[in-house]
């Protein structure tokens, strides 16, 4: 492990700044093999990227202390979640509730798709997650009442929100047209989900019942409708994409599937879906829907790799780029979900984070992730995808495909 010198080429007074707002996951990608601690410029911010799993531990853990919450997180910090959700959103029975429920309104979606059509996959199954989480809290299980005018400024915040360039955690503290363009739609969000909230007879229903009220209420709603945009829609796109066309593991999915009572997943078959949940490890290794973490340094008296940080700077701890270490992660290219398997030489640790938090995604206890390795599933059930387009990445707040991702439907 050992720092590298700049990246060469930076540009006058921009230094990287182009590039990182063309495609951030480029830059990264250069980095790869150049050091283990890299430096960008973006402007006049300095920007060092740690590359290897030691250096993610010390800034993470062993010198916490010396780091705070990026710039973008400052900004808009009082109108995300504090974290502090509300417990009974937090229970085991609402988290099922809501995760059975739009697992049932999206694969109806699901299977009315129209065979031998093209498909824009990635629109599709993020209109059907995001409509499919909105209806389960506000409306009853057999009503069909929120129509477009209804669910397209609260659809629409979350698409602004999250399609918001990663560059923003750097940019000068002066408001830009971004900025104002994100903050806007935050406050928009806020004001459809109170409309929402107060016709809603969901499982938001449940949450007054409860005694959240106006505010607390939203407040306890917004992390879910997030995760539910980000990391689930993120983490389903990419899951199919993934397995399509690689037909043994379609073949082994299918016959872990046939092993349920019913054939049918839902919350309670998780478990007894071991295949399933590698493949939901390996879609997330190679597309982590948080595909960084940013940290702003905040000493001097700050050193890292033998290199002292300027105070004021950012260190990007690149959950993309460690993914596809092939020091880390034999052949990293290759999907291969059997590199999970219990038993099987383990990364070592600070390697996989793919959704900005320590420690192993676990479906079971994340209804995000849950909801998105059902609906996979479903998809798989019905449907041969046929790919009539290359993926392309866009890394903007959460890693996602940028513009369509046609297929064309083939029934099973």
């Amino acid at each position: 492990m050992h720092p590298s010198p700049d990246l060469a080429r930076p540009l006058p007074l921009l230094g990287h700044a182009p590039a990182f707002a063309r495609d951030p996951l480029a830059l990264l990608g250069a980095c790869a093999g150049n050091g283990d601690l890299l430096t960008l410029r973006l402007g006049m911010h300095k920007v060092y990227v740690a590359g290897h799993p030691y250096l993610v531990e010390r800034v993470w853990q062993t010198d916490a202390a010396h780091y705070g919450p990026s710039r973008l997180f400052e900004r808009i910090g009082p109108l995300l979640p504090s974290g502090e959700t509300s417990g009974a959103v937090r229970t085991r029975g609402f988290q099922t509730a809501l995760l059975e429920e739009t697992l049932r309104r999206g694969s109806e979606r699901i299977r009315c798709w129209r065979p031998h059509t093209t498909l824009d996959l990635a629109a599709a199954l993020k209109q059907l997650v995001l409509e499919a989480v909105a209806r389960a809290l506000f409306e009853a299980p057999e009503e069909s009442r929120l129509g477009p005018a209804e669910l397209h400024p609260l659809l629409g915040g979350l698409e602004v929100l999250l399609g918001c360039p990663a560059a923003l955690a750097f940019t000068a503290s002066q408001p830009n047209a971004a900025q104002r363009r994100l903050l806007t739609s935050l406050r928009e969000l806020e004001r459809a989900s109170e409309r929402l909230e107060r016709q809603g007879n969901g499982l938001a229903a449940q949450l007054r019942a409860d005694g959240l009220e106006g505010s607390a209420l939203r407040a306890a709603l917004r992390p879910l409708l997030l995760e539910a945009a980000g990391v689930c829609v993120s983490t389903l796109t990419f899951t199919v994409h993934a397995v399509s066309g690689l037909r043994s593991l379609e073949a082994r999915l299918l016959e872990e599937l046939g092993n349920l009572p019913g054939g049918t997943p839902n919350a309670r078959s998780l478990i007894r879906l071991p295949l399933a949940e590698r493949v939901l490890l390996e879609s997330l290794r190679l597309y982590p829907p948080v595909w960084t973490v940013a940290r702003s340094v905040r000493s001097g008296e700050t050193w890292l790799a033998g290199v002292r940080l300027e105070r004021g700077s950012s260190v990007l701890l690149p959950a993309w780029l460690l993914g596809r270490d092939a020091r880390h992660f034999p052949q990293p290219a290759r999907f291969d979900p059997d590199r999970w398997t219990e038993g099987a030489p383990a990364p070592p640790d600070h390697t996989f984070f793919p959704l900005g938090q320590l420690g192993r995604p676990d479906p079971l206890r994340n209804p995000a992730l849950g909801c998105a390795v059902l609906l996979a599933l479903e998809v798989l059930r019905h449907w041969r995808l046929e790919p009539l387009e290359a993926l392309r990445l866009e890394s903007a707040l959460v890693l996602r495909p940028r513009g369509s991702l046609r297929v064309r439907l083939h029934p099973r």
